[in-house]
């Protein structure tokens, strides 16, 4: 997503018309706190087009844990809530409009995205939190899976499996 916002900024100050002013990102969401509640020490069970279907763990001290059902590698890495503000001119001489959204950024160590659904992390890759929140399926609270371990909840599992049902075929 992020390069997608990086694309649409060089396209609009290739072109003619008013530019667009990167005016913060970055730096800690100034509802960091709305963000945190919602998914700290949280797992959820989502299907997203570019992810495809898998559960992940949301640690309160910002660790995630990460696993597609059906494999048996959990990847483990770091999140963190953002936001990303652009600034876009109205009219000439007037006060920019500042659009505001919400991002979720993920560090995996070793791009274990690559392993898994066969496209690599990025180094720190964001989602909007919009996109995260239309993708989640269903929420617990706390590591109800036991993802930390790093041990895969069943090795025959599927995506579509409720959180209850996966739970109760832990180790099998």
């Amino acid at each position: 997503m992020l390069r997608v916002l990086v694309v649409y900024f060089f396209v609009l100050v290739a072109s003619a018309g008013p530019y667009p002013v990167l005016a913060q990102q970055g730096e800690p969401a100034s509802n960091s706190s709305t963000v945190t509640e919602a998914l700290a020490d949280k797992t959820i069970r989502f299907a997203s087009d570019e992810l495809g279907a898998g559960v992940q763990f949301f640690g309160s001290d910002g660790s995630t844990y990460l696993w597609f059902p059906g494999r048996l590698e959990i990847a483990e890495g770091r999140w963190s809530d953002r936001t990303f503000r652009l600034a876009m001119p109205t009219s000439p001489g007037s006060e920019p409009k500042i659009h505001t959204t919400g991002l979720v950024c993920f560090e995996f160590d070793g791009a274990p995205r690559g392993k898994l659904t066969g496209k690599p992390f990025g180094p720190n890759e964001c989602f909007k939190l919009d996109d995260i929140q239309s993708a989640i399926q269903e929420v617990a609270d706390g590591d109800v899976l036991d993802l930390k371990n790093g041990r895969a909840p069943c090795r025959l599992c599927r995506s579509d499996m409720p959180l209850s049902r996966l739970r109760n075929r832990l180790g099998s």
